[in-house]
């Protein structure tokens, strides 16, 4: 099946989404460290795996401060994305082809804040049932993230709804999509700053890209490099613009444990977003 009118929205306001909590609110922190080696059987045995003890990294060059990586040190020498190196920016690792897993990767990279997912979960599963870890904060000696997991603090966006309504003769609709982002976070600072900053975005406006366009492979990599947001967005055409008519943030009124020392703070951004389109047409 081909990418519909919501695909589209969907990852457009992802990529806006994780643009502005990173240019804007600072979301991230600059790291070095050294990438450990283990098996992963999802990726082909040509590779070797090496990965940081940190989830996703920064892959966006438009964020002022941050370190997106080109590549990696392999035994202090560098090795660029060019020569049989991927980066895998969302389970922040590297595969590499033709050194030892033995060998010694180590790099400097920005990783996130807040981990960005998108979920077709709703927000009642997402609470009760995810048995969510949290990320690290350091590096540590000897190990890593696992590459699939879902770690806190993370935002989980997720495409609610898609009404059209009549605006105009000739065909044209108001078509209304109704975005949820569910934030996790382990302390109430995190999550009141990423509540005021998307707050304040009611009346802005993001550009709608193709789905077929999104920057990132299969892998995690970047098929440009580099990737900025805002050369990505550049000379938009108006008619392809979103508008967020409406924002409405709220908090769950309890913090919850999970089992751990460490406490979960959750809060809620409902977005509605609006484009004037000839959806029949």
């Amino acid at each position: 099946m081909k990418p519909q009118y919501q695909h589209n929205v969907a990852t457009s306001f992802a990529l806006w989404f994780d643009h502005h909590l990173l240019a804007k609110g600072e979301a991230f922190a600059n790291q070095t460290g050294k990438f450990y080696n283990y098996e992963d059987s999802r990726i082909p045995s040509t590779y070797k795996v090496f990965g940081s003890p940190h989830k996703q990294f920064v892959f966006d060059s438009s964020v002022s401060g941050a370190i997106v990586p080109s590549g990696v040190y392999v035994n202090s020498v560098f090795k660029p994305r060019s020569n049989g190196l991927i980066m895998d920016y969302m389970n922040g690792r590297v595969l590499t082809t033709g050194i030892a897993a033995n060998a010694a990767v180590t790099g400097a990279y920005s990783v996130k804040d807040f981990n960005i997912y998108m979920s077709n979960e709703d927000e009642d599963d997402l609470i009760i049932e995810n048995n969510l870890e949290e990320n690290a904060k350091f590096p540590w000696s000897g190990t890593y993230i696992q590459p699939y997991d879902e770690l806190i603090p993370a935002v989980f966006i997720v495409s609610e709804s898609l009404k059209n309504k009549p605006f105009a003769f000739g065909g044209e609709d108001e078509t209304r999509s109704n975005m949820k982002c569910v934030v996790f976070t382990d302390n109430p600072y995190h999550l009141d700053g990423v509540l005021s900053l998307f707050a304040d975005t009611q009346k802005k406006v993001f550009t709608e890209k193709d789905f077929g366009d999104y920057p990132l492979t299969e892998y995690g990599d970047l098929k440009n490099y580099p990737y900025n947001y805002s050369d990505y967005y550049a000379n938009p055409n108006p008619s392809v613009e979103l508008f967020i008519d409406d924002v409405t943030v709220s908090k769950l009124k309890d913090s919850r444990s999970r089992g751990s020392n460490v406490k979960t703070y959750i809060g809620f951004i409902d977005f509605e977003i609006t484009q004037y389109r000839y959806s029949r047409a």
